[in-house]
Parts: C-alpha cells; structure tokens; sequence
C-alpha cells in the first residue's frame, strides 16, 4: 500500500493510502473519487492536471459581442 498526497481545485486534498502501484493508477483512482484534482505527488513523483482552457482577456470585436 502507498501513500498518496492529493490537491483539488478548491483548496482541499489530502493523504490517501492506495493498493495502485504506480503514480498514473492512482491519479485515475483520485480523479474518479473526487471533483477537480489538480495534483497528485508520491515523494518526488508529482502529476499536474492540464489547464482548463479559458476565454481570451482580450476585448470582443462587434460581432462578438452577447446582444
């Protein structure tokens, strides 16, 4: 069993203790268990979530904007 530590979106996380052997095991365990996990790390093994893509800042041309 191994020890992983877990990080989501909100600020929450913890410590989990898991039968997977290896670090991708555990991020599909984690992610199906808990909304918006962002890291996951065993020692020095970390695993980050993608980014989100986002909107532009930039400002709309006329035909974008919501009328």
């Amino acid at each position: 069993m191994k020890s992983y530590q877990f990080f989501t979106a909100d600020g929450r996380g913890g410590t989990m203790l898991c039968d997977d052997d290896t670090l991708e095991a555990a991020v599909s365990e984690l992610t199906r268990r808990f909304k918006q996990v962002v890291k996951v790390q065993i020692g020095k093994e970390v695993w980050i979530a993608p980014e989100a893509p986002t909107e532009e800042a930039g400002p709309r041309s006329h035909d974008e904007r919501p009328g």
